[in-house]
């Protein structure tokens, strides 16, 4: 049940999401709540939410977008997509620190 509840995270994470989207899929699935607690500890050692949300944001918004209303709009997406708001600003200062250096 362990593996199939990992292997289910990891093709969650492919999909863009951040930990609550994945925690909030894996409790849907009715995982036991210890393994799903085990899957996500070992998921903040092996991978990088703060990248993931940028290479969302460099693909689906190609950069952080001018425009106030567009960054809220943006923000609130990364959001539903499961990423917190430390993740999400700093993903954005890194693709807006690309854009300048490009």
């Amino acid at each position: 049940e362990g593996d199939a509840c990992a292997r289910r995270a990891e093709q969650d994470g492919r999909k863009g999401w951040g930990k609550r989207r994945i925690a909030e899929d894996l409790y849907a699935c009715r995982y036991p709540r210890t393994v799903i607690d085990e899957v996500l500890a070992s998921l903040e050692y092996s991978v990088d939410f703060t990248d993931n949300c940028a290479r969302v944001i460099r693909k689906k918004y190609r950069g952080v977008p001018r425009d106030r209303d567009d960054r809220r709009r943006m923000t609130a997406a990364l959001i539903r997509m499961g990423y917190g708001m430390e993740e999400i600003r700093a993903a954005m200062i890194e693709v807006a620190e690309e854009a300048e250096d490009a």
